[in-house]
């Protein structure tokens, strides 16, 4: 489908998108970016981020600046930024075709599929193990990576449906309007629909018994680009709808753990490694690829010796202790809530009092369930019944 000139306003100083204030797009200036120009580009990334930000609790937000850059080394990629100290990451990507006629849909697929595919692995871990270690399980998060531009472009379809923000319309030869939002879904299910390489006949369960092993083998073998038998897309493409109905799963993609167990040891240990809020996602997960995950019961932790979790001094770790420790970090109180005696009332204070507030919630949720008949969505909803 060959489309005519775009004509385009000056969206970004009519439309300003609203930037994360604890992550910064930084685009560098290159003519590689073919019709595009620098703020453009700026633009469309921060709308990328803006639809993950806006989903993720503050714990498993960005907290650093990402430049993005144009490369030919063969491949789009994410690492970490080492020219440049105070840039954390730095997001690489192919440059866009040039044929003359201006914006195109497709400058769109191509920016902002592989800088989506690369922000997700750097949401995947902001601890830096990603780009220093290496996992049997890596196929699983280039999967999830792939499947996190497809959430985007619906996203962008849904946002841009009463007409894009660039204020234009596509026109084809024959003059037929195709809008920004009619083609953003059409991408989305091609690759879903018509695309045979990312389709597989038959069950979650039976494609990991045929490629697990072959993809856990390909996983350690690159160090840039990996060439697996299918695309691992294939399954995880599968996962789609758990993110499109509860935007909010996105808060378990910062929790991937880097073991190298097969899948039902892996889930198990993704599922441990999340808020109890968030683990009806990884379940939801767990169940497309036919395997069980369970919760740990713990018993209750009360003040310990080492961590004095209890801020209000009332016997037992609960949600008013996380507030409290978390107000503390703009206002004065009048508790200890330096629960890690580290000079300071931070994020680390909160989580771990987080993490004990959970424990006590999850030693007390079998009976409760049991007694109420009640659907979990939140360990907020646990404790307004004690």
């Amino acid at each position: 489908m060959k489309l005519s000139v775009l004509k385009l306003t000056l969206f970004s100083l009519l439309f300003p998108v609203i930037a994360s204030a604890n992550l910064e797009i930084i685009v560098k200036d290159d003519p590689d970016w073919g019709p595009m120009k620098t703020a453009d580009v700026e633009y469309l990334c921060q709308n990328v981020v803006d639809h993950f930000e806006k989903h993720l609790r503050p714990e498993n937000q960005i907290h650093a600046s990402v430049n993005v850059y144009r490369t030919n080394v063969g491949h789009h990629f994410a690492t970490l930024d080492v020219a440049d100290p105070k840039v954390k990451y730095k997001i690489g990507i192919q440059p866009i075709e040039e044929d003359g006629i201006g914006y195109r849909i497709k400058d769109f697929f191509y920016l902002m599929q592989p800088f989506t595919h690369e922000f997700c692995h750097i949401l995947q871990d902001q601890t830096d193990k990603l780009f220093v270690e290496k996992t049997q399980n890596l196929w699983l998060m280039e999967g999830i990576a792939t499947m996190s531009s497809m959430w985007v472009l619906r996203e962008l379809a849904k946002e841009w449906q009463k007409g894009s923000k660039f204020g234009v319309d596509l026109y084809q030869d024959n003059g037929a309007v195709y809008n920004f939002s009619d083609s953003f879904n059409f991408f989305v299910n091609s690759w879903l629909k018509d695309t045979p390489n990312f389709q597989f006949n038959g069950t979650s369960a039976e494609w990991l018994e045929k490629y697990e092993d072959s993809m856990r083998e390909v996983s350690l073998k690159s160090k840039s680009g990996m060439h697996f038998v299918v695309p691992p897309e294939q399954l995880t493409f599968q996962f789609l709808p758990v993110f499109e109905k509860t935007p909010q799963a996105w808060n378990i993609v910062p929790k991937m753990p880097f073991t190298n167990g097969k899948m039902p040891e892996y889930m198990q240990a993704w599922h441990d490694a999340v808020d109890i809020q968030d683990r009806q996602y990884v379940e939801a997960i767990a169940e497309i690829m036919g395997i069980t995950v369970t919760s740990k019961a713990t018993t209750p932790v009360i003040a310990s010796t080492d961590i004095d979790a209890d801020i209000d001094n009332n016997g037992f770790v609960d949600l008013s202790d996380v507030l409290l420790v978390r107000s503390a970090m703009q206002n004065p109180m009048p508790y200890d809530t330096d629960v890690n005696n580290d000079g300071k009332t931070d994020e680390l204070d909160v989580l771990l009092v987080k993490e004990q507030a959970h424990a006590a919630i999850i030693a007390a949720a079998p009976s409760l369930i049991r007694k109420r008949k009640i659907t979990i969505d939140a360990w907020g909803q646990l404790k307004k019944m004690r």
